[in-house]
């Protein structure tokens, strides 16, 4: 079965820095397969990634906003940015039948291991029933990222569900599609709506391995440069860390190694 990294509404403004790193700085396993999910048909986005290499093979999917994006003229909504989420984790399960994607929006620039972290944390998941029915999601991201924290350290008590690139395996699926939001921030239904009332964790890395450089969005505006500046500076890991021994999770809150 195929594992997929999904990229959602890729914007050239800043789809250059974080989709060129893949090919020659992860250590990818070959059922990885990326897919590029482009709103509309701007030529020079499509260029952009058609020119991207990636061990497994790239799929290039284009689509239209849905409702003609007639409700972005009224109102302020995430509906273009949901539908595109829901219709590649259709892609990645109900087509593709993977066992997990990794979700990523193109203003979201990974750390050289960070589909290999991944890759990590589900497999340390997917071979233990318990994780399995506790853990929803698990995040790439963490703001207090630091150079001490160890690398296979793992929260629940961070952030909740944290959008800036995220795995959903695939026994979250049937979850998410039954509750899904059309109109609505996506993301904080996903954390609101559905982990919260059904009691799941989403897990958190000690040490980011990923980070934010797109300072505009539905629920994000940062203006000042210095500031801007320092979510662009997140400690990351600068070599990739291998994962092929094995090493187990250890999930610091919970006093708990799996």
């Amino acid at each position: 079965m195929w594992r997929c990294v999904t990229v959602s509404r890729p914007v050239r403004s800043t789809l250059t820095r974080p989709a060129h790193s893949l090919p020659h700085k992860f250590c990818v396993r070959m059922q990885t397969l990326l897919v590029f999910s482009q709103d509309g048909s701007n030529p020079e986005i499509a260029r952009e990634i058609e020119s991207i290499a990636f061990a497994a093979g790239v799929v290039h999917l284009q689509h239209r906003q849905p409702y003609l994006n007639i409700p972005s003229m009224f109102v302020r909504t995430d509906a273009p940015t949901a539908a595109n989420v829901r219709y590649l984790l259709r892609f990645a399960f109900d087509y593709l039948q993977a066992p997990a994607a990794i979700v990523l929006e193109s203003d979201i620039e990974l750390a050289p291991d960070g589909i290999g972290y991944f890759e990590w944390a589900y497999a340390r998941l997917a071979r233990s029933e318990a994780l399995q029915r506790r853990v929803f999601t698990v995040n790439g991201f963490n703001e207090a990222s630091n150079s001490s924290a160890g690398p296979y350290d793992m929260s629940t008590s961070r952030d909740g569900f944290m959008v800036w690139g995220w795995l959903c395996p695939h026994w979250s699926w049937p979850l998410i599609n039954s509750r899904w939001t059309w109109f609505g921030n996506w993301d904080i239904n996903m954390e609101n709506n559905i982990r919260r009332p059904l009691g799941k964790v989403s897990l958190s890395p000690a040490v980011s391995r990923t980070r934010n450089i797109g300072m505009q969005g539905i629920n994000f505006d940062i203006r000042d440069p210095r500031e801007a500046a320092r979510w662009e500076s997140l400690y990351m890991h600068k070599e990739a860390i291998n994962y092929e021994h094995g090493e187990p999770m250890r999930i610091t809150d919970l006093h708990e190694t799996w």
